[in-house]
Order: structure tokens, then C-alpha cells, then sequence
């Protein structure tokens, strides 16, 4: 795990020392990504500089230093992730090309792959996580690419005549050319989902390049275009003569797999996260397992009972004997964290469980380099309380004819507007709000729109951003909206999903919480053979009555005891709504402060004061629209 950055300059208006000065500035910017050194390269033509970040993971010696260089002088790489399986490509390579490896890096594998077989059929090769910046002498190209389901991070784009990527928007700052005007029609996508959904970037003309994708860009035109290398086929399902027994097996094998090759590719100690939940919980089952003594396990815990797993995780590592560690978070201890979230998150990002996920990283470093999660789970096997509440919903609504549903919420909305709730106690006004809120449910005409309504935490969300127009995200577009006919709802909302939630909020969440630290995480769940056996098999091995994730609960019962682990999930939420009203309240006051507000000039100042006397009086939790603002906030003060 490491950072990449480099930009290209069509004018050549930099001399080459200058281009070296912005090329390390931008590389400072992102220390954390790689404290164990770095390196800058540019091609002949001095327009093209790449530089790199390295966080020792392989090959601990200078023989792994990047940019890198293929041995014919084709290629040159920047490189940041894993290839899980770059041994068995390795001698793959040696079988069919007399190749002379110099160091026992993926990075040259990467390379000598490329000049063995061309990019496009190495990419089919890879297992792992990666981004990657690749510069083709032969063909005077620069290629930007992203793994298949978007672990690592990869923004891109024009500024002036300078074209810049990096892995994070820190190093954009650090270029002469970077404009960094916000884009409010962006501002108001992350109001609406509490973080930015790919391709958009807090800034105009930036952009994050989607999973599965490959930019390539001719430095003679300075043209580019993008295309994705991989998908995946929501139409290719298993034959129904499988028994239940032969495809836990089958699932079993490529998640053995998966983790056994994550646990092996690495020099330096290993861990994992574990909530106490089915995926973690597997995970770490499956890596103790594999090994012959105790792995590190890291968990955190909440003094708030609603927010507690801890003991879970607790019980869950006791019974597997592995080396556990736990830390209990109180709401003053993460007060300074709380500030300097945004920093680490260098766009707005505002999923609450953020704040835990950097403490985890935090406490793991400690002990270890790399750690395994369980993230993926949810999204591959339907594992989401609310597919099953928004489905079953839907099939309830959709028996009253629409007509009638619409008269029904304008009487609603005609109560609304008299106001009557607030001179009525405040229990009663929670309650009545609840109807208010549900009175849009009513007129809705496809199951889609009703599960963008429950994901969106600012349905209006351009009534909040000042001067913003709505504009279409993944879930939106028209390229989903046709699947939508031809998956069953519950699928869809997986598959939205997996394309959107997961890339997007959970494995951004992760990156940039454990980078911070110079931790690397891992997720054995994203192996691509993993994701399309999943997308395989019948939705009954998924979903099976009002059990989700049936099949890795079977796979799960193999290692633990079912009445350890049946049980409710709660998630890895944060009581960010209590600590806000309590001992992070000045905090969030400064934040709010009507004069900054209004002299700032993004925000409604009347809407953000209204919702947040909401809060404060009880009448209603608004912790993630109120978090969205904060974290905004948080982030502008940052950054202007």
C-alpha cells in the first residue's frame, strides 16, 4: 500500500527543476501513504512526471523502489496496492519469456507481465488491489488504472494545462496549476448520500476514476478516453443441480483461497479487524485456521450499550484463542480526532463509523502492518437490514393503487403545513413527524426511487446548497435503471450497492482511516472469483426466508458455534447525535455559527439553524444530516 501522484504539463512551461519542486510537494502531501520513502521520474520529453510514496510491504529491500522501470525501457510504473497472486503470474512469465527478475516485488512482475502479454490481458490476470499509473514509451501513452471494485483511490483531471493524478486531492493542492473551486452541484450529491459518489470529486474538472476502469491518455493529442477492462454478469446464474452442501463448498475454497494468498503476501506482521459480526467473524475463524499460532485481532468498543459490540468480538476471539485487543472509546477522547477527521477524509465524507474505523486503524498499527477486514459481505450476500425492510415495505405500499396513495399523502402534506405539531407535547411531535416523513413514501411509483429515498439522508438535498441543481449519480442513471427490469428488487439493491456504497463510502472509509496511519488493509471478500461466484448463485443461497447471508452463515457455523453468533448486528455506528448535544456541543456550535454560515455562502442558514434546534430540543435525531454539515464544515475550515 503506498501513494502515486504525477501530472502531465502540455505547455512544458516548467523547467525540470520546477516540475521536481511541485512533484515533491505533492509527494509530502501524502507522507502517511508511504513514510518508508519515495521517488520521482520523468520521461525524455520532461513534459510527464510520476512520483511515488512507498509503504514497505514485499520486498523490503531498495530493489521495490518506484517508480520502476521495465527491463526493455517500455514501461514505466507507479504503483499502489497488492497483486495477490504475483507469484504464481511470476512463473507464469518464466515459462513463456527467458525474463531475469531483479527483485521479489509485484511491481516487476506488473511490468514484466505487461511486456509479456500488453496491459489489457494482464489486467485479466491480477487478483488484488491496486491503483496504477503506467506510461508506454513505445506508444506515448499514459494509463491510469483502477482495480475491479475500487479499493484503491485514483482522482484525475485538468487544470490549465496541467493534467494531474493522485491518490489523494491533498497532492492536487500542492500544484501550481490546482484551481480547487467547488463544485455545488457535487455538494449537494454528497448532502444527499453523506459522501460523493464516483466519477464526481468535491472539485470542478476533478475526477475519481471509476472501478474497473482504464484511462489512457495520448501525450501527442492529449486526448484521453476510458473504458473498463471488467464486470460484472448479473445474468449468469448456476444450474439449480447444485446442492446446498456443493456450493458452501465451492464459496468455502475461494474464500480459504482468497485469504490464504492475502496472509502469505506480505513481509511485515499481519492482523485483523473484528466486530464480532458474520464477516469479520469469518475472516478471522478462516485466518486462524490457516495459522499455527494466535493471530492479532483489534476491536472497539462503545460505553453507550446501543453502540456496543465489543464483548461480541471479545467472546468471538476467546473462543478462536486468537491475540485480541480492544479499546473503549469515550466521547472526550475523540475530540481531537473529531477535528482533524477532515483532513484525513480530504473531500466531505460523513458516515459517522468513520471515527471508529481511524481509531481501529490507530490501535492496530500498534502491533502490525497490514490487517484483514470483512468488509463486502453485506453487499454480496444481502446482508443489509434494509433490503429486507425496504423490500417488504414496497410489497405492502404497492397493494393501495397509486392513485389513492397520492390522496392519502396530500392530506398529509395539508396537516403538515397547518403546523399544528408544534403546540402539541414534544413525544407527540416525534411521532407525527415520522407520518410526515413517510407521506413522500406514498407517491412513489418504482421500488428504485423508494430505496434512493431511504439511502439519502437530504432527500432535497439542493434545498440545502445554495445556487446547486440536482444531477444524476450510479443509482440514478439510466444504465441502472434498465437492470432494474431484470433483476428481482432486492438484487438490484445489492448490485446498486456494490457499484455505489461499497467503492464509494465503506472501502474510502477504510483507505483513508487506515493510510492515515500507514496501515494497510486488506479485504479477502473482494476477490473478484469471490464476487462473481457470488453474482452466481441462486438468491436463495443468499437470502433464504428472513435469514441474509445464509451461505457464509454456513460456512461461518463450520468454525463457530451457532449460539455464539445468532444474534442482532449493530453495526459500527457511533452516538455522534448524544456526543453532539453533550460533550462535543461547543464544537459543533462554532461550526454552525449563523454569521459563518451565511458569510461562507454555501449553505441555507435557515434550514441548517432549524434542523439543528430540532436536535438539541429532542423533537427529532437528525445525527446524519447534522453530521453532513459538520463534517463539511469541518472540511471547509480545513481547506480554505
Amino acid at each position: 500500500m503506498c501513494g502515486i501522484l504525477g501530472f502531465l504539463n502540455k505547455s512544458k512551461k516548467f523547467k525540470k527543476y520546477e516540475s521536481e519542486i511541485i512533484i515533491k510537494k505533492m509527494l509530502d502531501s501524502i507522507y502517511h501513504r508511504g513514510p518508508d520513502g519515495f521517488g520521482i521520474w520523468s520521461n525524455t520529453q520532461g513534459n510527464l512526471f510520476l512520483g511515488h510514496r512507498r509503504l514497505s510491504i514485499i520486498d523490503l529491500s531498495s530493489n521495490g523502489k518506484q517508480p520502476m522501470t521495465s527491463k526493455t525501457g517500455r514501461f514505466t510504473i507507479t504503483f499502489n496496492g497488492e497483486i495477490y497472486n504475483f507469484d504464481e503470474i511470476r512463473k507464469e512469465i518464466l515459462k513463456v519469456n527467458n525474463y531475469r527478475f531483479e527483485s521479489n516485488t509485484d511491481t516487476e512482475v506488473i511490468l514484466a507481465a505487461c511486456e509479456t502479454w500488453g496491459i489489457l490481458q494482464s489486467l485479466k490476470k491480477f487478483i488484488g488491489m491496486f491503483a496504477i499509473a503506467l506510461f508506454d514509451d513505445k506508444e506515448n501513452c499514459l494509463y491510469l488504472i483502477r482495480d475491479r471494485l475500487g479499493e484503491k483511490p485514483l482522482y484525475y483531471g485538468w487544470q490549465g494545462d496541467s493534467f494531474i493524478f493522485a491518490s489523494e486531492l491533498k497532492a492536487f493542492r500542492e500544484h501550481i496549476d490546482f484551481k480547487g473551486k467547488i463544485d455545488r452541484d457535487v455538494l449537494s450529491l454528497y448532502f444527499k448520500y453523506n459522501y460523493i459518489p464516483s466519477p464526481f470529486s468535491i472539485y470542478k474538472d476533478i475526477y475519481k476514476l471509476p472501478p474497473a476502469s482504464v484511462l489512457k491518455m495520448d501525450l501527442t493529442t492529449y486526448e484521453y478516453k476510458i473504458f473498463k477492462y471488467w464486470d460484472i454478469d448479473t445474468t449468469n446464474k448456476f444450474d439449480t443441480s447444485y446442492s446446498d452442501e456443493e456450493l458452501i463448498e465451492q464459496l468455502e475454497k475461494l474464500i480459504l483461497q482468497s485469504v490464504r494468498r492475502q496472509m502469505l503476501s506480505s513481509d511485515v506482521p499481519i492482523g485483523a479487524f473484528l466486530s464480532g459480526g458474520v464477516d469479520s467473524s469469518t475472516i478471522v475463524a478462516l485466518m486462524q485456521s490457516l495459522s499455527d499460532k494466535p493471530i492479532n485481532t483489534f476491536s472497539i468498543g462503545f460505553f453507550e450499550k446501543d453502540y456496543n459490540e465489543a464483548n461480541f468480538a471479545r467472546d468471538v476471539a476467546k473462543y478462536l484463542g486468537t491475540n485480541h485487543t480492544e479499546l473503549y472509546v469515550e466521547p472526550h477522547k475523540t475530540y481531537d480526532i473529531i477535528q482533524k477527521i477532515a483532513t484525513y477524509y480530504d473531500e466531505p465524507f460523513a458516515d459517522s463509523s468513520q471515527v471508529p474505523t481511524f481509531l481501529v486503524s490507530q490501535l492496530a498499527k500498534k502491533d502490525v502492518t497490514v490487517v484483514l477486514s470483512g468488509d463486502g459481505g453485506d453487499e454480496l450476500f444481502g446482508g443489509y437490514t434494509r433490503y429486507l425492510l425496504i423490500n417488504d415495505f414496497w410489497k405492502k405500499i404497492n397493494y393501495i393503487p397509486l392513485s389513492l396513495r397520492k390522496v392519502m399523502a396530500k392530506t398529509i402534506n395539508l396537516v403538515e403545513s397547518l403546523q399544528i405539531q408544534k403546540f402539541l407535547d414534544s413525544s407527540i411531535q416525534k411521532k407525527m413527524y415520522q407520518i410526515f416523513r413517510g407521506a413522500d413514501l406514498l407517491t412513489i411509483k418504482y421500488p428504485e426511487e423508494l430505496y434512493n429515498h431511504f439511502v439519502s439522508s437530504w432527500n432535497q438535498s439542493n434545498e440545502i446548497v445554495l445556487g446547486s441543481k440536482p444531477i444524476d449519480a450510479f443509482i440514478t442513471s439510466a444504465e441502472v435503471g434498465s437492470l432494474a427490469r431484470q433483476l428481482s428488487f432486492y438484487e438490484w439493491m445489492m448490485f446498486v450497492d456494490l457499484n455505489m456504497y461499497l467503492p464509494d463510502d465503506i472501502l474510502v472509509k477504510v483507505d483513508r482511516a487506515s493510510m492515515a496511519v500507514s496501515l494497510e488493509t486488506r479485504v479477502p471478500l473482494l476477490d473478484h472469483n469471490i464476487v462473481e461466484f457470488a453474482w452466481k448463485l441462486p438468491f436463495n443461497q443468499k437470502v433464504r426466508g428472513n435469514t441474509s447471508k445464509w451461505i457464509l452463515k454456513q460456512i461461518m457455523y463450520k468454525y463457530l458455534p451457532k449460539e455464539l453468533m445468532d444474534r442482532p448486528k449493530k453495526g459500527f455506528g457511533v452516538p455522534v447525535g448524544q456526543w453532539i448535544k453533550g460533550p462535543l456541543r461547543e464544537w459543533a456550535e462554532d461550526l454552525l455559527n449563523e454569521k459563518t454560515l451565511k458569510e461562507q455562502g454555501f449553505l441555507n442558514t435557515k434550514i441548517v439553524r432549524e434542523k439543528w434546534e430540532e436536535h438539541l430540543l429532542g423533537i427529532r435525531n437528525l445525527q446524519p444530516q447534522l453530521w453532513s454539515i459538520l463534517m463539511f464544515q469541518s472540511w471547509l475550515k480545513e481547506n480554505q
